[in-house]
């Protein structure tokens, strides 16, 4: 039943592909799809600049656990200005109740698709990410903020 339900979010994730949201945000593709929502590449229309852009899970608004969840997220995102943190630049609903939240657009791999291509890192550079991630935590723990999904899919190496 799983499978079922991971296909049509999937599907419909793939449905807002070309669509714009809000007026604003044309969706170009999927770049994730995670527990929440998904997660687009998008760009402004008028300003003509690349964003990531995450959507909740339809399923997911009859969660009103989640949905705050979703708009903390929200908030913090557009507190913390930091360099090794994607900061939020907008939050928004739709007229059917969708709720989305507009990110800097970073580009590079994530940590777990650099590990799956080359294997393990090299001390060296396994510190340097550490370090910066350690860095970027501290920045958010200063704004009162517990990021909660720290995992190598969600850490963009650019």
């Amino acid at each position: 039943m799983t499978e079922t339900r991971d296909d049509d979010a999937a599907a419909r994730a793939r449905a807002l592909c070309g669509r714009t949201l809000d007026g604003r945000y044309r969706i170009e593709k999927v770049l994730a799809m995670g527990g929440m929502g998904a997660v687009y590449l998008a760009r402004h229309v008028r300003l003509r600049k690349r964003v990531a852009l995450k959507v909740l899970h339809p399923s997911a608004e009859d969660n009103p656990e989640l949905v705050t969840r979703f708009e903390r997220e929200a908030q913090a995102g557009a507190q913390v200005s930091h360099p090794n943190v994607a900061c939020a630049t907008d939050f928004g609903e739709l007229g059917d109740g969708t709720r989305f939240l507009v990110m800097e657009h970073v580009r590079g791999a994530t940590l777990r698709e650099v590990v799956e291509q080359q294997g393990p890192l090299p001390p060296l550079r396994a510190a340097r990410i550490a370090r910066q991630l350690a860095v970027a935590l501290a920045e958010i723990h200063g704004h009162g903020i517990v990021h909660r999904d720290l995992k190598p899919r969600n850490v963009m190496l650019s």
